[in-house]
């Protein structure tokens, strides 16, 4: 099955509650574009706090179904968290975001 990838270059410093209408605008574009798995990048992300974590969840579990987002671009820092509170479970990982585009699209 072939998927449709939309990446989304998430292009604050800190997922936060300050980035929840920004994000959530972006997952609605995605979805809307007929995606059927998002990317997204955290390539400019160094922290993530309680709320950030709540609205990945919030996002993955309003996704159509049938559909993915995985995420790539992890700092260190970021990783650790995602592994600390399991979210690597929900969220499978990249270490870029050509190599998850590429995995996906085929």
């Amino acid at each position: 099955m072939t998927h449709q990838v939309s990446v989304v270059s998430l292009p604050f410093r800190k997922l936060d509650a300050a980035v929840v209408v920004l994000l959530r605008r972006a997952f609605d574009r995605a979805w809307s574009g007929q995606a059927s798995v998002v990317v997204l990048d955290f390539a400019n992300v160094v922290d993530v706090d309680s709320l950030g974590l709540t609205l990945l969840l919030s996002e993955y579990r309003r996704k159509p179904h049938g559909s993915h987002v995985v995420v790539c671009g992890l700092n260190d820092r970021v990783r650790d968290i995602f592994e600390v509170t399991g979210l690597f479970r929900w969220f499978a990982m990249y270490t870029v975001k050509e190599a998850a585009v590429a995995a996906l699209a085929a």
